[in-house]
C-alpha cells in the first residue's frame, strides 16, 4: 500500500488481526519505490511513490482454503488504500484486478511476454490466468 495510508492500514488490521487466531505475525516494511513495470513497490505520484510492504504469517494448519479466505479480508480491508499483492504471496488476484491496478503496464507486459516467450515455456498456471489472461 502507498507508504502515507501507513497508520490507517495498520489500524484496520489491528481490527481484522483480532479475528484471526492464525495469524502468527505480521512484517511491516517502508519500501522505496522502484521502477520496474509491475512491481508491488512503486505507488502513483499523488501517493508519494513509496509503500509500505505488509506481510502476514499465517499457521499453516488452516489450510490453503483458509489462508486464501484471510487474505480476502486482508484484501477487502486494505482496498480503499490501492494495494498491490506480491506476486509470489497467496492472495486473491485476478486478471481484472491485475488489469485495473497496473492498467497499461499490464498490457504492455503482456505483449512483451509474448515477443520473448510465444509458446509460455517460462510460465506457470498462475502467470498465465492471472497475469498473461491465456487461456489454458
Amino acid at each position: 500500500v502507498p507508504l502515507r495510508y501507513a497508520k490507517e492500514c495498520l489500524e484496520r488490521l489491528h481490527l481484522i488481526a483480532r479475528s484471526w487466531p492464525g495469524i502468527l505475525y505480521a512484517e511491516i516494511r517502508a519500501v522505496r519505490a522502484d521502477d520496474q513495470a509491475l512491481s508491488p513497490y512503486n505507488a502513483s505520484e499523488e501517493d508519494g511513490f513509496d509503500t509500505l510492504a505488509i506481510s502476514h504469517g499465517i499457521h499453516s494448519g488452516l489450510g490453503e482454503e483458509r489462508v486464501l479466505q484471510a487474505a480476502a479480508i486482508v484484501e477487502d480491508g486494505l482496498s480503499d488504500f490501492n494495494p498491490k499483492p506480491h506476486w509470489g504471496k497467496l492472495s486473491n488476484l485476478t486478471h481484472a484486478k491485475a488489469s485495473r491496478m497496473y492498467g497499461p503496464k499490464l498490457e504492455a507486459f503482456r505483449h512483451h511476454v509474448g515477443n520473448i516467450d510465444p509458446e509460455g515455456k517460462f510460465s506457470n498456471p498462475w502467470l498465465d490466468e492471472v497475469i498473461l489472461a491465456r487461456r489454458s
